[in-house]
């Protein structure tokens, strides 16, 4: 990541972000309270974080209505909780077809966000762990990938 110009940091809530003044929610929360109503997904959560770990290091936000994964820029995280699972989306720069994904939208030109359902460890496989590596690889602004 050398040569790239630093983190616009939030004075409010001395978060950093790839452009300045960006819109965001100054409110920070915890895992905990993001699950207090759906704790038993709370387990598999923690089986998410575990694998995205193997890719390498990156933070955790929590905000009222998502769980972040961010390295420079978010890159993945669970955009929302369902009774049967969690709503894992993730940004990459191509676009892909798969049966899995419960949501597919473009932001323009090469950037588009994937959402899949995890129900189970099952589902914490080895194509969606390429999806999150991937991803990973697009947050750390590498490789000439840009946000």
């Amino acid at each position: 990541m050398t040569g790239q110009r630093p983190l616009w940091v939030c004075p409010r809530c001395q978060r950093g972000f790839v452009t300045a003044n960006v819109w965001h929610s100054c409110y920070v929360g915890t895992v905990d309270d993001f699950f207090a109503n759906h704790k038993h997904l709370q387990p598999l959560f923690e089986e998410l974080v575990a694998l995205i770990r193997g890719i390498g290091t990156f933070d955790i936000e929590v905000v009222k209505t998502r769980i972040s994964f961010t390295t420079r820029a978010r890159f993945a995280g669970v955009a929302r909780l369902r009774r049967d699972g969690l709503v894992v989306g993730f940004w990459l720069k191509r676009h892909l077809v798969s049966d899995r994904f419960l949501r597919v939208e473009n932001l323009g030109s090469h950037d588009w966000v994937y959402q899949v359902v995890v129900r189970s460890p099952a589902d914490l496989d080895d194509e969606l762990l390429a999806w999150l590596a991937e991803a990973y690889t697009v947050g750390r602004q590498e490789s000439g990938v840009s946000s």
